[in-house]
C-alpha cells in the first residue's frame, strides 16, 4: 500500500515519466512479483521500460535495469522465449559497453545458458558454458602471469564449481517451470506437494539470485492461493534465516573493524 502511495503521488506531482516516478514503478513491480502478482508486476515493468527506452536510451543504465527486472518476472511466469530474447540482448549489450571478459557480461552469459537448458538446448547451453569458462581461465592466467600452480587449481577447481552449478541451476529451474505449470492449470495439491520439496532447494546459498526469487515468489503464491498462512510465515522465516547465514558468512569472509 506505501508503494502504491508513493507511486500515485509521484505521477500526479511528477508526471507519469519522472525518473523517480520509473523507479518507483520498477520498485512496485519486483514488489508485486514476489507476492505472486505475476500479471500485473509484467504490466507495470513492460510500461516502466517502455518510457526509459524512449526517455533514457535502449543502452541506459536505467534501461538495462528494468530490462533484466523483466527478464525475472516472465522467469516466473515460465515464459523462457522471452527471457532468452531479453537476456541475448542484455549479453550483447554488456559485451559492447563493458567488454567480453567483464564479469557482468559472463555473469549474463551463465544465466543465458541457463534458461537455454531449461528450454531444452542442452548442447547450445553446454558450449556457452564452455566459452564463457574458457575465456574465464584465459583472463585469470593474463592475470596470473607466473602461472603458479596453485593458481592453476583454483582455475580448474572454479570452472568446475561454475559447470556444477549451473547444471544445479537447470534442474531447478526445470522444476519451476514444473509448478508454475501446475499453478497455471490448477492443480492445488500437486503444486502444494512440489513447492514443499522445493523449499530447501530454493534456498541454497549456491541458488543464483533471480532463480531464488523466482522460486520463492512462486511458493509463497502457492500458500496464498492455498490461505495456509503458518506455512507462510514458516517459508518466510526460512527465507529470512538464510539470508542471515549468507551475511554473517560473508563477514566471516571478509571481516570489518568496527569502532
Amino acid at each position: 500500500m506505501v508503494y502504491e502511495r508513493v507511486l500515485d503521488g509521484r505521477r500526479r506531482y511528477l508526471g507519469a515519466e519522472h525518473d523517480d516516478t520509473l523507479r518507483s514503478g520498477q520498485r512496485l513491480a519486483q514488489l508485486l512479483g514476489e507476492l505472486g502478482e505475476l500479471g500485473n508486476a509484467r504490466r507495470l515493468l513492460e510500461a516502466v521500460l517502455r518510457a526509459r527506452e524512449r526517455h533514457d536510451g535502449l543502452d541506459a543504465t536505467g534501461t538495462l535495469a528494468a530490462r533484466e527486472a523483466l527478464a525475472e518476472i516472465l522467469a516466473a511466469q515460465g515464459d523462457l522465449a522471452a527471457v532468452r530474447s531479453i537476456q541475448e540482448s542484455l549479453a550483447r549489450t554488456r559485451e559492447r559497453h563493458l567488454g567480453a571478459g567483464h564479469p557482468e557480461t559472463l555473469d549474463m552469459q551463465m544465466r543465458l545458458a541457463s534458461t537455454l537448458g531449461q528450454q531444452g538446448e542442452t548442447e547450445a547451453a553446454r558450449r556457452l558454458r564452455e566459452q564463457v569458462a574458457e575465456l574465464r581461465e584465459q583472463l585469470q592466467e593474463a592475470e596470473d602471469s607466473e602461472g603458479c600452480e596453485a593458481g592453476e587449481g583454483r582455475t580448474r577447481q572454479a570452472r568446475t564449481d561454475a559447470a556444477e552449478g549451473a547444471q544445479a541451476s537447470d534442474s531447478l529451474g526445470h522444476k519451476l517451470a514444473q509448478l508454475q505449470h501446475l499453478i497455471d492449470n490448477r492443480s492445488p495439491r500437486e503444486a502444494r506437494a512440489l513447492a514443499d520439496s522445493l523449499r530447501h532447494s530454493v534456498l541454497r546459498p549456491s541458488v543464483a539470485h533471480p532463480l531464488r526469487r523466482r522460486g520463492a515468489a512462486m511458493i509463497k503464491q502457492v500458500y496464498l492461493q492455498e490461505g495456509d498462512k503458518d506455512a507462510l510465515l514458516s517459508f518466510t522465516q526460512e527465507e529470512v534465516s538464510s539470508l542471515e547465514g549468507a551475511l554473517i558468512e560473508a563477514a566471516r569472509d571478509n571481516p570489518v573493524s568496527l569502532r
